[in-house]
């Protein structure tokens, strides 16, 4: 595990040849791990981040959600925040040193929100999170009106790939929505439960809990039932799932080769 600093007092990680901290080119991306979903429910009690990174969802979730939880495969993260990282980071976090699909699908506990941003899906250890039966798994572990939020890496995927991706998502999910960042780093936000704000609603909320960090460029759909009814009605599109996982064969493929749209 690599670890340092960016001119701009930015901590970063590496880890397995694999950038997992956080940049000032991430810092939207991160801050909106947390505002959107917290911004969509309308008084979350539990937040469960999948993937701590540099720290700075969990950061962002502590300010506004009372019981904080968090699932981190790797302890060489852990113990690197905990030395580096904002200070008390994980005070008072229920720490869960695990896969966080095999934390779910053990657990009893549910959330008001899950937000998950794992490493680059490029092998079976991490690919098997962006699956529809992850997917179920996950939406199983929310409260009613709870949001599972889900980070896909634009930038790896093909057209065809995030529309594989959106049909997936929707398939476990009722009423899904996406937030598209110029940083070309796209959230899904998933639940069973209609979604009680408008998208300028939302706008609005997560400008209000984003008292203090930079300005956060993003668009949101005005109508997420359209969105998962035309997901759901391409039939040439495939599902991404445990026992044909299309997607990290793909990303690699476009790493590799380039993205071909």
């Amino acid at each position: 595990m690599k670890l340092w600093k960016t001119a701009d007092g930015f901590l970063v990680l590496q880890a397995g040849g694999k950038i997992e901290g956080t940049g000032s080119d991430d810092m939207v991306n991160t801050l909106l791990l947390a505002y959107l979903p917290i911004a969509c429910h309308p008084e979350p009690k539990s937040f469960l981040t999948i993937g701590l990174g540099a720290g700075v969802t969990l950061r962002a979730a502590k300010e506004y959600v009372k019981d904080q939880y968090l699932v981190e495969i790797n302890r060489g993260v852990l113990d690197v925040i905990r030395r580096f990282g904002p200070p008390g980071l994980l005070d008072g976090v229920e720490v869960i040193v695990n896969d966080a699909r095999n934390f779910l699908l053990l657990t009893e506990k549910k959330f008001d929100i899950i937000s998950s941003e794992p490493s680059y899906p490029t092998d079976s250890s991490v690919g098997n999170l962006f699956t529809k039966e992850f997917y179920d798994i996950a939406a199983a572990r929310l409260n009613p009106g709870g949001i599972f939020c889900q980070w896909l890496p634009r930038y790896q995927l093909s057209d065809n790939d995030l529309r594989m991706m959106i049909k997936t998502f929707s398939s476990s999910f009722q009423y899904v929505t996406s937030a598209v960042q110029p940083t070309s780093e796209i959230l899904l936000l998933g639940s069973n439960s209609p979604f009680r704000y408008s998208a300028q609603e939302v706008i609005k909320r997560v400008n209000q809990l984003n008292t203090s960090g930079p300005a956060l460029p993003y668009s949101l759909p005005t109508n997420p039932e359209q969105m998962r009814e035309a997901a759901l009605r391409q039939q040439n599109v495939p599902v991404n799932t445990d026992d044909r996982p299309i997607l990290e064969f793909h990303v690699v493929m476009n790493v590799l080769t380039g993205l071909d749209k």
